[in-house]
């Protein structure tokens, strides 16, 4: 299961945003996963993410991601961070670290006896990442209620997933076809190289 979808609130979400992503399917610049507006994602950078990750779920126990898939999710996380964050741009909409501690509050309080640090660290979130992980998901509701919707019902779940693919579409986003493709009636289509490491198609 991708690290886009875990059960902290409103992440689920992301993993149905996940599709919406790799608009592009041109190649990316040499040397990089994916280009943003002009912006690198350096395929060094994305080994090191898929590591961290790795020691994660290695740290508790969980179950490796195997081969390029690894890079995959990694990158679908990354381009939906950056998605999301213009979204909420243009919407004017922040999350502050006083909501932040509050939704990790609310998560603890909604699920006694399970660390939430624990939880991510089985799909692939360093402890390091886990209040970015939580502003994502403050994020998410932020964007829903900001468009008038609320973010328990399917209704504020396909507002949020319209935010995205429209934000998405106004992008350039071109992304190395050696970590996939994009089609509009498939969503991100991977490329199999199941033989292979991250590092060895940097």
């Amino acid at each position: 299961m991708s690290r886009t979808s875990r059960s902290v609130p409103a992440l689920a979400l992301a993993a149905v945003l996940a599709g919406f992503v790799l608009t592009g399917c041109s190649d990316a610049k040499s040397g990089a996963a994916a280009v943003v507006d002009g912006d690198r994602i350096e395929i060094s950078t994305l080994n090191s993410l898929v590591e961290q990750a790795a020691d994660a779920r290695e740290s508790v126990g969980a179950e490796p991601v195997p081969g390029v898939e690894a890079s995959q999710e990694e990158l679908t996380s990354v381009l939906t961070d950056k998605v999301l964050d213009e979204a909420a741009r243009r919407a004017g909409v922040t999350v502050t670290a006083t909501e932040i501690a509050q939704a990790k509050r609310d998560w603890a309080a909604a699920n006694p006896g399970t660390a939430i640090e624990t939880l991510l660290a089985r799909q692939g979130v360093p402890a390091s990442q886990v209040e970015h992980f939580v502003r994502r998901s403050v994020l998410i509701d932020k964007l829903i209620k900001a468009a008038g919707q609320d973010p328990r019902t399917e209704a504020g779940q396909q507002k949020v997933v319209e935010i995205f693919r429209t934000t998405a579409e106004s992008m350039d986003i071109n992304v190395n076809p050696r970590y996939g493709v994009w089609d509009p009636a498939d969503g991100l289509v991977p490329t199999t190289y199941g033989w292979l490491t991250p590092n060895q198609i940097a």
